[in-house]
């Protein structure tokens, strides 16, 4: 037991737990503080401190300040995830995989962004204006409040072997049937 005056500061118990701030402690280190800042890693000017995670002596993961106003968070032996819940009953929300792939709602990803929703937008952007652009979770269906442009040269294909075409080539406009079916205009 550490004391200043009167006051209990930091407990060492038998089994080799330490509290600072609290008689208690339930973990090898415990820091109990009514203030916010319970732990402050302070370098110096231009230092990069860190907070290094290990296991049996072999560096796994980090994080850190980068003089220049970086924060870096690293895994160096697998993915990265970001949970929330409460009482141990936290599950993942995005994933971060070795790869660099970025897994929201889904823990396999099929694409660099690959977001999974059931219900509502899977993605939604929205502008001062309220101009929207969403594609929608259940259907797949895509909706925007402004025009959708696509340069030239650039085809909108539609049908699983892409039978209908749809564009411009800078001169004119085309909409092209490539499939064995009829191109029917009503």
């Amino acid at each position: 037991v550490v004391r200043t005056g009167n006051a209990q500061q930091v407990t060492v118990l038998s089994g080799g737990n330490v509290g600072i701030g609290t008689t208690s402690p339930g973990s090898k280190l415990e820091i109990s503080s009514t203030s916010d800042a319970l732990l402050e890693l302070n370098g110096g000017t231009t230092a990069n401190p860190y907070m290094l995670f290990a296991q049996n002596g072999t560096r796994r993961a980090f994080i850190q300040y980068v003089n220049g106003g970086l924060l870096s968070l690293a895994s160096e032996y697998g993915d990265i995830r970001f949970m929330t819940g409460t009482g141990g009953t936290e599950t993942e929300k995005m994933r971060i995989d070795s790869s660099g792939n970025v897994m929201i709602g889904n823990t396999g990803a099929g694409a660099k962004l690959d977001v999974r929703a059931d219900t509502g937008y899977v993605f939604r952007t929205e502008n001062a204006s309220g101009n929207t652009f969403r594609i929608e979770a259940s259907s797949g269906n895509i909706y925007t409040t402004g025009d959708l442009y696509i340069e030239d040269n650039n085809k909108i294909r539609l049908g699983a072997s892409s039978d209908l075409q749809i564009y411009h080539d800078g001169s004119n406009s085309y909409i092209k049937e490539t499939g064995t079916g009829d191109l029917i205009l009503n």
